[in-house]
């Protein structure tokens, strides 16, 4: 076609091209392949050879020899496995299996290395020399040198210098001004932070203070510019001195604090807590303290007190035989009285006492006390082990386990009347053996804070009966149209519940519940929102719905009747004998007389009686 020539022999798998452009050939393809192009070309018989030239380099690969030419001059030669070649114009590097070398930055570095024994390499600032034993390189002024079997290396330089031996036994470093040196176990010594260790004597710095110690006997010391304290035999003793001293002691022998005056000793502790002094006699069991003029002397663990001093009352007592506040109050197993306004005076023990001040009353002990407040006419007091109160229209008494009673007062006319946000009124009462009574209104604003501007919810709570005789019991809620009623008389023989709750919305009635029972199931009665629903024993049942719906039945189908919205129907010994739809005359299934003949002598009935029943 045009100037090219292609050919193409199937068996020979060979082919080729012939034009100006590009030209190309197969044989025994792919193994045998040359392509031209002018100058350039590939040509390859695999797997033997492979060569070729593009404008960017030349390649040539085979099985032991293989290089490469690229258009910057650079080149490589590869003889495996004896020999890799690389040059550029700016290194070169040779390997071989025992032997390699290289030169880079143009000839200023080279290296030389018999492998895997040295390691030889140099720079304009820099000489290593590496070996399996050790070695050592040489940078600027500073040499550094390892020897791998004895944990030894090191370093010299103008800077800084170390040595390890054993590593990490023996060391050193220095430099100018400091040295670090060590010899584990026997010593450390670091020059910089001024720090010694050894077994018998440590020493070490820290900011402003220096510390010795001496592990053997357990002790240190520690000193600074306006500071010493030395610490023996693990923190039993200790002595501070100079300018900011604390604490001294020396267990269990003394305690002193310079700081807080406070000393302790096995006779005698005295501390001071907001300018009051304290001395204490551990032996006599007795403390005395002294604030400005006041003077206080505590004995026989605080069952002696006297209190003293200039401008102070005087008070004290002696545990169990007097108690005294001057002008206040003197106590005693025989006499005692009190001048505080809910005072009182005992003539002869405390067992029988009279109320003075604001208050009246008195008590016997232990058959009766009473306390009223002469001015409001509050009341409180006992009798035996019982309990009674009264405070305004509030009262309540009782004696456990024979009665209790409380009265909470009556309902304010008004909600501005009720301050707290919540409370009770009315009466509760009751009595063993088994009689109660309860009349109460609970008020509550919700949530929060009372404010007047929160509605009062009402629960009113009504409860009586004697066991097992009736019981009774209402719970009123009319603010959210709630109540609920369950009543019994003599347990089982009758009982009665209403529940109403009022609804959501103001289209939708009321949920109304009542139930009335005999006998649990002798008379059952039940009415829900107009819904009627009445059982009586053994199998009587009687439903009414407010849609118009009636039913009766008894046994079942042995006789029920049926009339709604849907229909008549009936069912006479469980044979449906009437079925009427709305608007349609009633339907008899007994439409000939085969039909008469077959019920009459299934059921044992005659003609006559079977048409009675219809």
């Amino acid at each position: 076609k045009d100037d090219a020539l292609s050919w193409l022999a199937y068996p020979l798998l060979a082919g080729g091209r012939v034009a100006e452009d590009e030209s190309y050939f197969w044989a025994a393809a792919p193994f045998i392949h040359a392509r031209w192009s002018g100058e350039y070309g590939s040509h390859h018989v695999l797997p033997f050879y492979y060569r070729s030239r593009t404008p960017s380099g030349s390649r040539f690969y085979s099985l032991l020899w293989s290089s490469g030419r690229n258009a910057d001059a650079s080149q490589w030669q590869l003889l495996l496995p004896f020999m890799y070649r690389h040059q550029d114009s700016d290194s070169k590097t040779l390997i071989t299996p025992l032997y390699a070398q290289g030169s880079s930055d143009h000839g200023n570095t080279t290296w030389k290395s018999v492998v895997p024994l040295v390691l030889n390499r140099k720079t304009e600032d820099e000489h290593l020399v590496a070996t399996l034993l050790g070695g050592y390189r040489k940078k600027d002024d500073a040499l550094s040198w390892l020897a791998y079997p004895l944990l030894a290396g090191g370093r010299v330089a103008e800077d800084e210098s170390y040595f390890w031996a054993a590593a990490p036994f023996i060391h050193a470093r220095w430099d100018a001004e400091h040295a670090t040196h060590q010899v584990l176990p026997f010593y450390y010594w670091n020059g910089w932070d001024e720090t010694f260790i050894s077994l018998p004597v440590a020493r070490w710095k820290h900011s402003e203070s220096i510390t010795t110690m001496i592990p053997p006997t357990l002790s240190w010391i520690t000193q600074s510019e306006n500071r010493s304290d030395l610490w023996m035999l693990g923190g039993l003793g200790h002595m501070s001195w100079g300018e900011e001293a604390t604490s001294s002691h020396l267990f269990p022998l003394y305690y002193h604090n310079r700081k807080s005056g406070t000393f302790a000793s096995l006779l005698t502790v005295s501390w001071e807590d907001r300018r009051t002094r304290y001395r204490l006699l551990p032996p006599l069991l007795s403390l005395y303290t002294r604030e400005h003029e006041e003077h206080n002397l505590f004995g026989i663990l605080g069952l002696f007190h006297h209190k003293w001093g200039e401008g102070v009352t005087d008070a004290g007592h002696l545990v169990p035989l007097y108690a005294y506040r001057e002008n206040d109050y003197f106590l005693s197993p025989l006499v005692g009285w009190n001048h505080d306004p809910d005072g009182f005076v005992y003539p002869f023990t405390p067992l029988v006492g009279i109320r003075r001040g604001d208050y009246s009353g008195g008590w016997i002990f232990p058959l009766w006390s009473q306390r009223k407040h002469r001015a409001s006419g509050e009341l409180s007091g006992t009798f035996l082990w019982g309990t009674y109160s009264r405070n305004g229209e509030k009262s309540r008494s009782g004696i456990f386990p024979f009665y209790g009673y409380e009265n909470g007062g009556a309902l304010p006319d008004t909600d501005s009347e009720i301050q707290a946000r919540s409370g009770t009124y009315g009466k509760r009462f009751w009595s063993l053996p088994a009689c109660w009574y309860r009349n109460e209104t609970r008020v509550s604003r919700g949530h929060g804070v009372a404010s007047p501007s929160q509605p009062i919810i009402q629960t009113h709570e009504k409860r009586h009966g004697v066991f097992p005789l009736w019981h009774y019991s209402q719970s009123e809620k009319p603010l959210v149209g709630q109540m609920d009623v369950n009543a019994s008389v003599l347990l089982l023989l009758y009982d009665y519940k209403h529940e109403l709750r009022k609804a959501d919305a103001p289209d939708k009635p009321a949920d109304d519940y009542v139930r009335r029972r005999i006998l649990w199931r002798l008379w059952h009665y039940e009415r829900s929102n107009g819904d009627v629903t009445v059982d009586v024993f053994p199998a009587i049942t009687y439903d009414k719905k407010g849609n118009g719906f009636r039913k009766v039945s008894f046994l079942w189908r042995f006789f029920r009747y049926e009339n709604g919205p849907n229909g008549k129907k009936m069912d006479l010994f469980f044979v449906p004998v009437i079925r009427k739809a709305p608007g349609k005359a009633p339907q008899s299934n007994v439409d000939s007389e085969s039909k008469v003949k077959m019920l009459t002598e299934k059921r044992g009935m005659n003609e006559e009686t079977y048409q009675l029943a219809l």
